[in-house]
């Protein structure tokens, strides 16, 4: 997650790995909710 390119590359970070496909979703509305304070309609 995150990240940049351009002259102030960098990589992102690994926040989660082999998500299944059945839980992505969920993994997604949490990360947004969490990370950026995204609220559900």
């Amino acid at each position: 997650m995150g990240g940049k390119v351009g002259k102030h590359s960098q990589l992102g970070e690994c926040v989660m790995k082999a998500v299944p496909c059945e839980d992505l979703e969920a993994v997604v509305t949490d990360l947004l909710t969490e990370k950026f304070g995204a609220v559900a309609k």
